[in-house]
């Protein structure tokens, strides 16, 4: 690429400026996702857009920046010339995503998401007012067969069917970098603050329980359910969505199912808006159900996939135990999608991943 890795650099940082100054555009009617719900998302990410913070990110995966512009100290590093990122509907990932292409260099090649093309638009938009070369390296595709004829590496977000259905069309040795199903876990323990179950509560609303980072599950020994049902009353006034269809009828089977097991108890109002389910063990096909938290005792943690488990948020007193895992991330309630640029989605680097290296020994 003929920009200098100074200049991109110099040019996402101006997009966090424009993003800080302007916010959004206007928001259209029928949006997925509402401005209020993704603004304090954006505004986070929006924080590592900044010169230091980027630089900072590019000397953790290849030490000196300018290596992406020749060779330095005995080593190139290059993006790939075209990726191809297969986005899904949550609004946060077409930024991290073509951001971390952008900063290795690499032209893209971009499958919205028929449900969220609003806020990838809006980065498109501040990334042409910063810098229209920039701008340019990147190309709406309409269909992901049309991307992967000229892709060299593909970026794949999805469920795992899908991940598996696009794996079957990726070509040759194309690499193939998949982020399928995972969901997360809120554990409120002892000495949890009054507060906790507030912020859980906005955890599982913001985005609807739809995204990896969204707490299918508490796992916990304290009488929180009221405090829970009272504050997911709230948070569902402040963003009224209502369940489509399918999502109403996932959630209704989840309530039924509970009715007919002495197990299992349902909580929550007659449209839907959310839903406590109390149960000894975890049910992980309710995972991802509109608005459905999932409430367990602590020791349901054995039959927890730890593997599939993006993000825990811990309230309290931490458990011996969580030392012996490695979620990508750990952070309180109220936070847990809400992460930096580069925070290591599925346990790795996005930006380490689109890096090639070359030993230049002359």
């Amino acid at each position: 690429m003929s920009l200098s890795i100074a200049r991109v650099v110099s040019s996402l940082a101006k997009v966090g400026d424009l993003y800080r100054a302007q916010g959004l555009p206007p928001e259209p009617s029928g949006l997925a996702f509402p401005v209020a719900m993704v603004k304090p998302m954006l505004d986070r990410l929006a924080e590592d857009l900044t010169e230091d913070r980027l630089r900072a990110i590019l000397r953790t995966v290849v030490g000196d920046p300018v290596r992406l512009d020749g060779p330095a100290d005995g080593w190139r590093a290059s993006g790939y010339l075209k990726v191809l990122h297969v986005l899904p509907a949550t609004p946060l990932v077409g930024w991290t995503s073509l951001i971390s292409a952008v900063l290795v260099k690499s032209r893209s090649l971009v499958k919205l998401s028929r449900r969220e093309p609003y806020y990838t638009a809006a980065f498109l938009n501040l990334l042409q007012e910063a810098d229209t070369e920039l701008r340019n390296w990147i190309e709406i595709v309409d269909s992901a067969e049309d991307g992967m004829n000229d892709a060299d590496a593909v970026v794949a977000y999805g469920r795992d069917a899908t991940i598996e259905r696009l794996r079957g069309m990726v070509k040759g040795e194309t690499p193939f970098f998949a982020y399928g199903s995972r969901f997360s876990v809120a554990i409120v323990n002892q000495n949890a603050p009054e507060d906790a179950a507030a912020r859980l509560a906005t955890d599982v609303v913001r985005l609807y329980q739809s995204g990896c980072l969204s707490p299918a599950i508490c796992l916990t020994d304290l009488p929180i359910t009221d405090r829970l049902a009272e504050a997911l009353d709230a948070e569902t006034k402040r963003f009224p969505a209502r369940p489509t269809l399918g999502e109403a009828t996932a959630v209704r089977r989840e309530r039924e199912a509970a009715l007919f097991d002495p197990n299992r108890s349902a909580l929550g109002p007659d449209d839907l808006s959310w839903t406590i389910i109390q149960s000894r063990s975890p049910q992980f096909e309710a995972i991802g159900a509109f608005n459905l938290l999932q409430v367990c005792p602590l020791e349901a943690r054995t039959v927890i996939p730890w593997q599939k488990v993006q993000a825990i948020a811990v309230e309290g007193i931490a458990p011996d135990w969580l030392a012996g895992l490695s979620p990508s991330r750990i952070c309180r309630a109220g936070e847990m999608q809400m992460p930096g640029l580069d925070w290591p989605e599925n346990g790795r680097s996005l930006v380490r991943d689109l890096i090639r290296w070359t030993a230049v020994e002359r």
